[in-house]
């Protein structure tokens, strides 16, 4: 079963108001902005993922209730947001040693993918160009401390419902 979420900026603001009151984000990128980051990378960020920038320039919790939504607080503003490859974290890969023998796809996708945050409790959230569907990449959660296996969903806007609930 796929799991929907939010693709618009209306649809990201309902869900957060009905499971997340408290939260408050940051203002939204511009679309100068959104285009400036996509130049930078190289590529159209996916439709959920660009919605929800649209709608907050990534997370903030200056303002937010600190019981509500911890796992937007480390989402970078669009001028933050890089390829996995470019910000330094490949030892964090290369050090899962057992992604060699028992996943090779996820560390490959993991190098290939656009980090998206790195939160001071050890959140990644990372997205996945190599796992494209209906325009929108596969998106990942991974604590890489907490000995647990990444998870994913179909897009940023459904990894949003499963992790903001």
């Amino acid at each position: 079963m796929t799991i929907t979420g939010p693709v618009d900026a209306d649809g990201f603001r309902a869900h957060l108001a009905a499971v997340a009151p408290g939260w408050v984000g940051r203002e939204p990128a511009s679309e100068a902005a959104l285009l400036a980051a996509e130049q930078r990378l190289g590529v159209r960020l996916p439709p959920s993922y660009r919605a929800f920038l649209a709608f907050s320039n990534g997370g903030d919790h200056e303002d937010s209730d600190p019981e509500q939504v911890t796992a937007l607080y480390s989402l970078f503003p669009v001028e933050q947001v890089q390829w996995w490859r470019d910000n330094g974290l490949e030892e964090t890969i290369d050090g899962w040693e057992h992604y060699d023998d028992d996943e090779p796809e996820l560390r490959l996708a993991m190098r290939a993918s656009l980090l998206i945050a790195d939160g001071d409790d050890g959140g990644l959230w990372y997205l996945d160009p190599t796992k494209i569907e209906d325009g929108e990449w596969r998106a990942w959660t991974w604590w890489p401390g907490s000995g647990e296996e990444p998870t994913s969903e179909s897009s940023f806007g459904a990894k949003v419902v499963a992790e903001v609930w």
